[in-house]
């Protein structure tokens, strides 16, 4: 895993290596004039709507070689690590279980050990912990559900709409998305506290790399001015991390 200091932040330039910098400047005017021309068409036709609005969308003549570019970039990013952040809720000793052990991908097996964990601390009942395991999105949405780690390329507020739902119950939505006992529901709420975890997140391990490489180049483009949006993106590693992949918890404090 490579230190912090080499960690790639996707919308921030100044954490930018020199070989992906020469990447970006050796298209500098490739990216200026397609968003330039993008935005043009966006002003007089995706959000005009007056008499002198053409008739066809007007073409990008720019747009094959920003794209031939954004996915030359994949390779380039395939090798580096970027920071990424994890919005959830869980108790101290599974935070002190993570800094030793690493990152656990999100598998009904998982769910299932970590809810024992619950029942021997007297947190749950035997019957509770049955009932989320009958209800949980795993029985019903297992091939979108497991194996994966879900992470959000910039950190946003713990109070941001997007994470609130992941920090408002234990175990995320494979614990509490499908429950339909409001009391269980309750309990979950009131079990361990919010979290927001950095981790540095290897793009080849992730389902994202194109998305990175679209974030570097709306990050690249904003430092000039060009218009454009941040690339912020939802992306999931797909195998474990070891324990130094974990580079800093946030908890919130519950009474906040």
């Amino acid at each position: 895993m490579k230190a912090p200091r080499d960690l790639l932040d996707t919308s921030n330039p100044k954490t930018f290596d020199d070989e992906l910098l020469v990447a970006l400047r050796g298209n500098h005017t490739v990216i200026q004039d397609y968003l330039i021309r993008d935005r043009e068409i966006f002003e007089t036709y995706d959000n005009y709507y007056g008499p002198d609005r053409p008739l066809p969308r007007p073409d990008n003549p720019h747009s094959i070689p920003f794209q031939a570019f954004q996915e030359r970039l994949i390779p380039l990013m395939e090798t580096r690590v970027i920071r990424g952040f994890h919005y959830t809720r869980m108790t101290d000793a599974e935070l002190e279980t993570m800094r030793a052990q690493g990152i656990h991908l999100s598998t009904p097996s998982y769910l299932e050990t970590r809810l024992d964990a619950l029942l021997s601390a007297g947190l749950l009942t035997v019957d509770e912990v049955r009932t989320i395991l009958d209800q949980s999105p795993f029985k019903t949405q297992l091939d979108i559900r497991q194996n994966m780690f879900w992470m959000v390329s910039s950190r946003l507020p713990m109070d941001d709409g997007g994470v609130k739902p992941l920090l408002a119950a234990w175990g995320g939505e494979v614990a509490s998305m499908h429950l339909t006992d409001q009391g269980l529901l309750a309990k979950l709420q009131s079990i361990g506290r919010p979290r927001m975890i950095e981790i540095a997140a290897p793009l080849s391990a992730t389902n994202q790399t194109f998305s990175a490489a679209c974030a570097v180049v709306a990050a690249y483009a904003l430092q000039y001015g060009w218009p454009s949006e941040e690339g912020v993106f939802d992306f999931y590693v797909k195998k474990d991390l070891p324990a130094d992949a974990l580079l800093s918890v946030f908890t919130q404090d519950n009474a906040g």
